[in-house]
């Protein structure tokens, strides 16, 4: 993503060719952006599920 960020930032298209591949660029962030969005969201809900999972846990004999 960052790679695709620079690019774009630096990027001047003056062609119509150019333009369109600086749009399939944007395309391109937006869909990682979005994937990285969703891949984050998933593993915060994995370590919340853990932490619960941890928490709903009944004590051993010994711990009293």
């Amino acid at each position: 993503m960052d790679d695709i960020s620079r690019v774009i930032e630096t990027a001047d298209p003056t062609t119509p060719e150019e333009e369109r591949l600086q749009l399939r660029r944007y395309h391109e962030l937006g869909y990682l952006a979005n994937q990285y969005r969703k891949l984050k969201r998933e593993t915060d809900l994995f370590k919340m599920e853990e932490r619960l999972a941890l928490l709903e846990t009944e004590p051993d004999d010994e711990d009293y």
